[in-house]
Parts: structure tokens; sequence; C-alpha cells
């Protein structure tokens, strides 16, 4: 299970740019008032690597067991692969720049959650 370690830290790396690059890309799309299908194909790839990531800290959870200190670590864990699909869900309908802003901040807050979880995780 050690073996996943760098992995997990290195995936925690890809997806803080991942999401630092679909904030601003839904930054601009809210400023322009529309939201495309290639953005949300992009919350979606986004959505995947969180799952991968939350999947393998649960692998290496179970194997190695985890100290109380790494509660919040965990809870971000837990947490983090919720926004977007929450986001989706509750941008439905919605059109032009709501739809736009509602997934720019979700992609926000979950780079948020991201630098957390690397900071309650030996990182910071």
């Amino acid at each position: 299970m050690l073996d996943l370690l760098p992995f997990h830290a290195k995936l925690q790396v890809t997806l803080s740019l991942v999401t630092l690059v679909l904030t601003l890309w839904g930054a601009v799309n809210a400023l322009r008032g529309r939201c495309g299908e290639t953005y949300i194909a992009g919350l979606w790839i986004a959505e995947l690597l969180l799952i991968s990531q939350a999947l393998i800290g649960a692998t290496i959870f179970f194997a190695m067991g985890a100290p109380l200190f790494m509660a919040m670590h965990i809870v971000y864990g837990v947490i983090a692969p919720l926004f977007i699909p929450a986001a989706i869900l509750l941008a439905r309908g919605q059109r032009g720049r709501r739809e736009a802003t509602s997934f720019a901040v979700a992609a926000f807050l979950v780079l948020v959650i991201i630098m957390r979880a690397y900071e309650t995780g030996g990182g910071g």
C-alpha cells in the first residue's frame, strides 16, 4: 500500500491544476454568459479524478489504518466528490450566466477542499 501513497500525492497535484483551470474557465464562461458542453465534460473528467482519488485514499486507509488526526482529511475525501454532481443537478434547467457561475463556484470549492485535504494529509 505504500506504493499508492506517492500516486495519491501526485493525483492531488493533477486535481489541483484541473480544478484551477475549471474555475478560471468557468469564470470566463460566466462573464460570457454561456456554458458549453466541453466545459461540462471537463467537470465530469474532474469528477472521475476525484472519485479515483477517494478510492485510492480509501484503499490506503483500510490497508494501513489512519490515526485520529487524519479524520478531517478523510472527511474532505468524502465530500469533495459530491460538489460537482450537486452543482450539475442544481443548475439543471438553468442556462447562461447562472449555470456557468454555479459550475465555476463548484470548481472553486473543490479546489479549496483539495488544498485543505493536502494540508490535513500531512502535505502542508
